[in-house]
Formats: C-alpha cells, sequence, structure tokens
C-alpha cells in the first residue's frame, strides 16, 4: 500500500503544480487582458475627444460657409438692383438726350482736358490703391 500511497501522493502533487502553473498563466494572461483593455479604453477617450474637436470644427466651418453663401446671395441682389437701376437710368438719359434740347447741348459739349487729365490722374490713383491692397490681401 506504500507504494500506492507514494504514487497516490505523486499523482496529486502532479496535478497541483499542473493547476497552479495554469493558474499563473491564466493570471498573466488577465493580467495581459486588463492592460490591453485600459489602453484601448485610453484610445477610445483620445478617439471620442478628437472626434468632437472634429465635428466642433466643422459646425464652425458650415457656419462661417452659411454665412458667406448669405453675403453672396445679399451682393448678388444688391448687384442685380444697381444693373437693374443702372439700365433705367442710361434708358431715361437715351430718352433725354432726344427729347431735351439742353441734355442734347449737355451730351455733344467737349470735355474739358483738364477734367480728362483730372479723371485720369484719379482713376490710375485709385487702381494703384486698388493693386497695392489686394497684393496686401493676397500676401
Amino acid at each position: 500500500m506504500s507504494k500506492f500511497l507514494i504514487y497516490l501522493s505523486l499523482g496529486l502533487a502532479l496535478c497541483t503544480g499542473m493547476q497552479q502553473w495554469r493558474i499563473h498563466r491564466s493570471d498573466r494572461a488577465l493580467t495581459v487582458a486588463q492592460q490591453n483593455i485600459s489602453q484601448l479604453t485610453l484610445n477610445r477617450d483620445q478617439l471620442a475627444q478628437s472626434l468632437s474637436a472634429s465635428e466642433a470644427s466643422n459646425r464652425s466651418l458650415k457656419d462661417a460657409l452659411q454665412r458667406r453663401e448669405r453675403l453672396l446671395l445679399q451682393r448678388q441682389q444688391w448687384l442685380a438692383s444697381q444693373q437693374k437701376q443702372f439700365a433705367e437710368l442710361t434708358d431715361k438719359l437715351k430718352g433725354l438726350r432726344k427729347t431735351d434740347e439742353k441734355t442734347k447741348q449737355w451730351s455733344h459739349a467737349r470735355v474739358p482736358d483738364g477734367v480728362i487729365r483730372l479723371l485720369g490722374a484719379s482713376r490710375s490713383a485709385s487702381g494703384r490703391a486698388n493693386r497695392v491692397r489686394t497684393n496686401e490681401a493676397s500676401g
């Protein structure tokens, strides 16, 4: 019987050793899994922050785009009204040229050279100022 008890004790010791080895391996796997979970949680939180920042940026860009579209629409409406007004005034002036004697004389009168030079100088000065502003805005 003593051999049987020895073999039984060796078998129990071997089973106990294997179980402890499996428990140790399971503990290591559990530790690695917990580290992975904490790393994935951190990554998720960072991605959530990045996503919320991106969404905020997208909202602000959409708002800016809508403001620009409204301004462009207002500008186009203003431009259309100005063109309409210009056409009406042009038609009125053509009508006056045909019917009103004072306007006929005025439209056929020569503009003095001094006035032409003054207008040319003011146009070139405003053109230079516009080019300077355009260059400053693009630079």
